[in-house]
């Protein structure tokens, strides 16, 4: 009998739990497909409209980028455009030179853009140099104060790709050694979007979601991020972003 309960109370012990616990944390996480992951089909709206041709390239982990691109693009093509949005991965297949302007958009992961955005830059730097290009920043950090924070934008999407493009992007330039801990921050021009991020967990790794949980960032808090598309939307458009 006291062998028995000696091994009843093993299983019992916290140690065990959470050793199991943290097991099934890492299978998760090798074995899960993010969401947005996955190749996906250009989307269209606006194909009777006259206006500009558009072509807005994203990648989504999470979803959060993906939700902000269907919306810009509905939002774009009740103001008459054509818009077509891919995936950065599915860039390859479209026919680049034929639209009249382009979005980049493309969320922070950890610092970080997707390497897809820099391969498509380096492959169309000629077909994009000289046309409208606007970029769409997407960021948790600061994001519930309805925005992403500058500093997340020159450290992050300046500094680590939009800098190697200068024909492309006409940005200051900009240095920072101690990001993003920065002062004397240029001032962000309006065809950048500065979007809040939404960290979902949509099949994402327990270990993400603790993460992201403890900083705050993680749940179903939406952080105004419709409202940001539209605000966004509505400044390309006001200012005649993608016109002659």
């Amino acid at each position: 009998m006291a062998k028995n309960s000696s091994r009843k109370n093993i299983f019992n012990r916290p140690g065990y739990i959470l050793y199991n616990s943290l097991l099934l944390a890492v299978f998760t996480c090798l074995t899960s497909s993010p969401a947005g992951a996955g190749a996906g089909t250009m989307e269209t709206c606006g194909r009777k409209n006259e206006g500009k041709k558009i072509l807005i390239i994203y990648e989504s982990k999470y979803g959060s980028t993906a939700d902000y691109v269907a919306r810009i693009a509905r939002n774009l093509c009740t103001y008459g455009y054509r818009v077509d949005y891919d995936r950065v991965l599915n860039a390859a297949d479209a026919d680049i030179p034929a639209y009249d302007g382009y979005i980049i958009a493309a969320a922070i992961y950890f610092g970080n853009t997707h390497p897809g955005y820099k391969k498509f830059l380096d492959t169309h730097r000629a077909t994009l140099a000289g046309r409208p290009v606007a970029y769409c920043h997407n960021a948790l950090n600061k994001a519930r104060t309805g925005n992403s924070s500058p500093r997340t934008f020159w450290c992050f999407s300046y500094l680590q790709l939009l800098k190697n493009y200068p024909e492309i992007f006409s940005l200051p330039d900009f240095t920072c050694s101690t990001c993003p801990d920065c002062s004397n921050l240029p001032a962000v021009p309006y065809w950048v979007g500065l979007m809040p991020g939404r960290w979902v967990p949509r099949n994402g790794c327990p270990t993400d979601y603790i993460a992201m949980e403890i900083g705050g960032y993680g749940g179903l808090k939406d952080y105004e991020r419709l409202a940001a598309a539209d605000e966004y939307t509505e400044r390309l458009v006001t200012n005649r972003f993608f016109e002659p």
